[in-house]
């Protein structure tokens, strides 16, 4: 045999792709994909082994904010394939279908209910969800679950979960709430916070506070005066046993500063005077706060006596999250620069701050941004500081120069990726009202 030949020979065989693929563990090719959108892991099931690992990357999280034709889809779908169902651990939906069922013409609408294959036995749509038993993090929109009486099988859902996220974020607008209202509602959250001693992470609306008081408010949520001073609401410390983050208004947050031993990051949303209600507690307990987010209307820091004062009271705070937002109004350029010049001048109140980050709501449609002046003067304010963002979504380090003792120069790591993620629109369904979903979704089907 010539050489020539023996080269020929030895020359690899071609290699099935695919095949090198299965052979690769599963833990490995469940990383692979996990990398990839949702979009393009539906066209990896090409056999039962890629749709099974695909299966358990797309239904690790759901996300349907915003569409309840989909989630009642979801629903369906969950109890046609219970162990999808088991899958799911961060369920985000909406169920403003929820005990809606308006007529339109002759008919009335009523929620359908489903049915497992060869099965006599029917799942309502909250019955559905309930098969995902594995849930870590839970919101839901579209229905003010917490204060209805009403809602007691969606209060029964959350309980049933052991949740170490909860977010609520819908509550209804009352004209005037009464105290004995507002006692329902607080047992009803309390029974939430008591079935979820796992609880690390808990987010609630801006207007929690209007309806958790027991302070009669003689106007609507938007219009009550805030200058008024609501009662803290009755929580215990049995109630937030594990609370690790709280995202809240100042007026809510007073309620679970003294009584959340283990809570080391706070967000708080806050317009006009609410931050005085926070000032007696963050001076006691704000020594626990490693990471504390603010989020203001950009008018309000004209008048930042009582923000200077609260961040005195966070000296152990190492991340500090600045959120801006504005109303046509405040489109002056005297209140951008008071802004920035008060965020570069007064931030040594925090002398352990490590990560700084400012960001403009809606888009820097204000052309906010910290100049390289402004930058070396949150250095200088706060020695240990490492890292900067600015509105305009630059990211900033300091850099110590060489040969120099405590000289540093700002560098540009570059900027933040804009989270693309799309929304696919709703489903239509004629077994639903028009208004329980998206709107413009229901004319396809009139």
């Amino acid at each position: 045999m010539s050489d020539k030949t023996k080269v020929a020979d030895a020359s690899p065989s071609p290699i099935d792709v695919s095949t090198v693929l299965q052979d690769l563990p599963v833990e490995v090719l469940e990383h692979i994909v996990s990398f990839l959108p949702a979009m393009s892991i539906r066209n990896l099931m090409v056999n039962r082994t890629f749709r099974q690992i695909c299966e358990r990357i797309l239904y690790r999280s759901i996300r349907l904010p915003y569409t309840p034709g989909r989630t009642l889809h979801l629903c369906k779908t969950f109890v046609l394939r219970p162990d999808l169902a088991l899958r799911v651990q961060d369920l985000d939906v909406c169920l403003r279908w929820y005990h809606v069922s308006p007529r339109r013409g002759n008919r009335e609408y009523t929620l359908p209910k489903f049915s497992q294959k060869n099965a006599k036995e029917t799942f309502t749509p909250v019955e559905a969800l309930a098969l995902a038993k594995n849930v870590k993090s839970f919101s839901v929109r579209g229905t003010a679950w917490v204060p209805d009486r009403g809602m007691a099988p969606i209060r029964e859902l959350a309980g049933g979960m052991k949740l170490t996220r909860l977010t609520i974020s819908t509550f209804p607008t009352l004209p005037n709430p009464e105290p004995r209202f507002d006692k329902e509602i607080v047992s009803y959250l309390r029974a939430v916070l008591q079935a979820q001693p796992l609880l690390e992470d808990l987010e609630l609306p801006n207007f929690f506070v209007v309806v958790l008081t027991d302070h009669a408010f003689p106007s609507t949520p938007v219009t009550a005066p805030l200058s008024e001073e609501p009662s803290p609401l009755v929580i215990e410390r049995s109630d937030v046993p594990n609370l690790r983050s709280l995202t809240a208004t100042a007026s809510v947050a007073v309620s679970f500063l003294p009584v959340a031993p283990k809570l080391e990051k706070l967000s708080i949303s806050s317009w006009g005077d609410q931050i005085r209600y926070l000032l007696p507690y963050s001076e006691h307990h704000g020594h626990r706060i490693r990471s504390l987010g603010l989020r203001s209307r950009l008018k309000d820091f004209a008048a930042l006596g009582d923000l200077v004062k609260l961040l005195s009271h966070f000296s152990n705070v190492e991340t500090c999250i600045f959120t801006v937002w504005w109303w046509p109004e405040d489109r002056d350029i005297g209140l951008r620069e008071t802004c920035l010049d008060w965020v570069s001048r007064d931030i040594h109140f925090l002398p352990l701050l490590r990560e700084f980050e400012i960001y403009s709501e809606s888009g820097n449609t204000l052309n906010l941004k910290l100049s390289e002046e402004q930058m070396m003067e949150l250095k200088r304010s706060c020695p240990r500081l490492e890292s900067v963002i600015d509105p305009s979504g630059d990211i900033w380090a300091y850099r110590l120069m060489a040969n120099e003792e405590e000289v540093f120069r700002l560098r540009h790591l570059g900027r933040l990726s804009s989270d693309q993620q799309t929304l696919l629109p709703d489903i239509p369904s004629p077994d639903l009202p028009p208004k329980t979903s998206s709107s413009g979704i229901w004319a396809i089907w009139k």
